[in-house]
């Protein structure tokens, strides 16, 4: 069954009152999955999705236009890559459509030995720079959950480096401490990868992060925490003029998880 036949964008004609629901066919192939939308900072709406390939996967993506989506194109395949309902890949682009995609592939035989492999475009998606690792950690432990963030103008960000904020989930720590942590890091244009930062050392393990850009023009991002009573409420991160503040309970539910 082909779960990618009809796609719904949902376009404000005006931010008040009006929408207008335009269905468009999906430009992804029958055997397709891991579905991700994004409006880059260049204003255009990209979708990425999975592929199977028989011997294994490949990242695709398609950018919507006046005439609806263009031709797929591909941006990475491989033959172990960790493809999984809950845990998906992504693409986010800048302001000169620059862009960096992410995927997740295995770093050994465990089930959940694996981490997050990326790449960059800095001609829209034509050609694909080499595979790196986001994380500095090679160990065979989960690294997921990722998003992505690409820096703007905006606000009191009026001079910054081109390139991306990156967050994602690390295990690299849990054989010995039981928890899993936060992480955060930059991801130049030229591939350079700026210092690890921990956000939070003890969170739940298999809840999606997301960010977003405030008014300020710095990212701001959730996840769902975990305290040492195994209260998993959702925490929020803001980075300032100086890097990533302390994070903070979003809202005081008191969801008790055990686990």
């Amino acid at each position: 069954m082909d779960i990618f036949r009809f796609f719904l964008i949902f376009l404000l004609l005006d931010a008040c009152v009006a929408q207008q629901v335009t269905r468009l066919e999906s430009p992804a192939a029958a055997v397709s999955g891991q579905p991700h939308l994004d409006r880059g900072v260049d204003g255009i709406v990209r979708m990425s999705w999975v592929e199977a390939d028989g011997r294994g996967a490949q990242l695709k993506f398609s950018a919507l236009g006046a005439d609806g989506w263009s031709a797929s194109r591909t941006i990475a395949k491989g033959d172990r890559w960790f493809v999984n309902w809950a845990d998906v890949p992504s693409l986010a682009a800048d302001a000169n459509g620059n862009l960096l995609a992410h995927w997740l592939e295995r770093l050994g035989e465990g089930t959940y030995a694996y981490g997050v492999r990326m790449r960059l475009s800095t001609d829209a998606g034509k050609t694909w720079g080499a595979p790196f690792w986001l994380h500095d950690d090679r160990s065979s432990q989960e690294h997921g959950f990722c998003s992505v963030l690409a820096k703007a103008k905006a606000g009191r960000v009026k001079d910054i480096t081109p390139g991306f904020w990156a967050v994602w989930l690390d295990a690299r720590d849990m054989a010995d401490t039981r928890e899993m942590a936060l992480r955060a890091r930059t991801v130049g244009i030229d591939g350079k990868l700026g210092k690890e930062v921990v956000l939070d050392s003890r969170v739940c393990e298999c809840c999606p992060t997301a960010i977003a850009r405030g008014g300020d023009g710095f990212p701001l991002m959730v996840y769902r925490d975990r305290t040492e009573k195994d209260i998993r409420d959702i925490s929020i991160a803001r980075h300032g003029l100086f890097g990533w503040g302390k994070s903070s309970t979003l809202h005081d539910d008191g969801w008790e998880r055990p686990g």
